[in-house]
């Protein structure tokens, strides 16, 4: 298994922000949420965003049970706080998906928990008890975390897939990864950075 340094290379060159907060992410040009990248780009994996405020609390946890009930992936995930994301992290999930889809049989959309977490995020995340490095790959927008415990329980054979399609990918060098047990948590090598970027072509909307 890599180390967490090797995962974390992202944050450790200058080129990289790391992002403080929710302004820094706003100030960002070469970022968009996902929902203004779906209006121009085929995103093919899930996601699940985090309503805040004490109004959303009792829904939050409605939204959990009911989904555990259905056994949804979404079930063992809070949502993203922030859904802001760089175009050639689209482009790394689609292909995985893709690659996946492929080896399962099936047409897959796989469970992605978070991507971007601002250092603010992370301290907060600190404080409630989680375990979150204060400096991270996720606050320069470069980490990902899949959803794991969820499959290995309620579908063992698409769980074999994930991982074998994220190995190669490991064995490659193109990602750094780190089993968590409950998520796969995922860097991508910046030496790809650049090669993603012209990726995300191919995932463009016909206008």
């Amino acid at each position: 298994m890599p180390s967490l340094v090797g995962s974390e290379m992202c944050i450790r060159d200058r080129s990289f922000p790391n992002y403080k907060n929710e302004s820094d992410l706003k100030n960002d040009s070469k970022l968009n949420t996902l929902k203004q990248i779906k209006k121009t780009h085929v995103i093919l994996f899930n996601y699940i965003v985090l309503n805040e405020g004490f109004l959303f609390r009792y829904y939050n946890s409605f939204r959990k049970r009911v989904h555990y009930i259905f056994k949804k992936p979404t079930a063992h995930t809070i949502g993203m706080r922030t859904t802001y994301c760089k175009l050639e992290i689209i482009a790394l999930l689609n292909e995985i998906n893709k690659e996946i889809s492929i080896d399962y049989g099936n047409v897959i959309k796989l469970q992605i928990n978070s991507i971007i977490r601002t250092k603010e995020h992370q301290e907060h995340l600190v404080k409630l008890g989680y375990s979150a490095a204060s400096m991270s790959s996720h606050s320069c927008g470069y980490a990902i975390d899949i959803e794991q415990s969820w499959y290995l329980l309620n579908n063992k054979a698409l769980f074999l897939s994930i991982q074998k399609v994220i190995d190669h990918y490991q064995k490659k060098e193109i990602i750094h990864l780190i089993d968590e047990g409950n998520i796969w948590h995922i860097c991508l090598n910046p030496n790809y950075i650049e090669y993603y970027q012209m990726e995300i072509s191919l995932w463009t909307k016909s206008l």
